[in-house]
C-alpha cells in the first residue's frame, strides 16, 4: 500500500512540472502544442513562443465568412518554407506543424498580407 502512495505521489509531482505555466501556454520544459486562432483578418495570438520540437496548430474560426491561409514568409536557414504552407479555407479547418529548429518564423495570410501577420519563436 505505501508503494502505491508512492507511486501516485511521484505522478502528481511529475503531472504539475508539466502543468502549462500560464492558460494557453505550453509548459516550458516539455514539447506541446500551442493553438492559434484564424479569424476574419486577423491571427491570435500575433506572437508564439515555443520549444524546439512543439507545434503549432492553426484553427479557422467557425464564424469566418473570408478565406484565409498560413503561408511562412521567414524561417532560419535551411527550413523548407512550403512545407509551413496550409490550403485556403474559410472555417473549420486546422493545419498543424512541428517546429524542428530554433529560430524566429514569420508567417502571413497570402490573401490578406497587411492585416494578418505573425511569429512563432522557436527556443532551444
Amino acid at each position: 500500500m505505501k508503494t502505491l502512495s508512492v507511486v501516485a505521489a511521484n505522478l502528481l509531482i511529475a503531472g504539475l512540472a508539466l502543468a502549462p505555466s500560464a492558460p494557453g501556454e505550453a509548459a516550458s520544459a516539455g514539447r506541446g502544442t500551442k493553438t492559434v486562432k484564424v479569424g476574419d483578418d486577423f491571427f491570435s495570438p500575433t506572437v508564439t513562443r515555443i520549444v524546439r520540437g512543439s507545434s503549432v496548430k492553426w484553427v479557422w474560426s467557425s464564424r469566418n465568412d473570408n478565406q484565409h491561409d498560413v503561408s511562412l514568409k521567414t524561417a532560419p536557414n535551411g527550413v523548407r518554407k512550403g512545407r509551413f504552407q496550409s490550403s485556403t479555407e474559410s472555417a473549420g479547418f486546422r493545419f498543424t506543424r512541428r517546429f524542428a529548429k530554433a529560430g524566429r518564423y514569420g508567417f502571413i495570410c497570402n490573401i490578406h498580407p497587411d492585416d494578418m501577420r505573425m511569429t512563432v519563436r522557436v527556443r532551444r
